[in-house]
């Protein structure tokens, strides 16, 4: 099946890389607005539910308001990761 194919042998199949980026997308503005991001099952298994988790992912991105980004640049944000935590800070210019 298409959707467990995979570009190079060390990669995650596309169904994964389509889970990944939607996860970064609804939990890099979720952490920016200040609020959790929500958790999807990422159990798609054709292209049809992985057109719906990334229209379920932009309607998220589309729900928050400018307001609640506006003012986050110098906002640490901590992303958890199964063994440990990357914490992303604004850079000195």
């Amino acid at each position: 099946m298409l959707i467990n194919s995979r570009l190079y042998p060390d990669m995650y199949p596309l169904s994964r890389q389509v889970q990944i980026a939607t996860d970064v997308a609804k939990g890099s503005v979720s952490r920016l607005a200040g609020v959790e991001p929500p958790k999807y099952e990422d159990n798609e298994a054709s292209f049809t539910e992985l057109i719906a988790n990334i229209d379920k992912t932009i309607a998220l991105l589309n729900s928050f308001k400018p307001e609640q980004i506006d003012g986050s640049e110098d906002k640490t944000i901590a992303v958890p990761l199964h063994d440990r935590t990357l914490n992303f800070t604004k850079q000195p210019s």
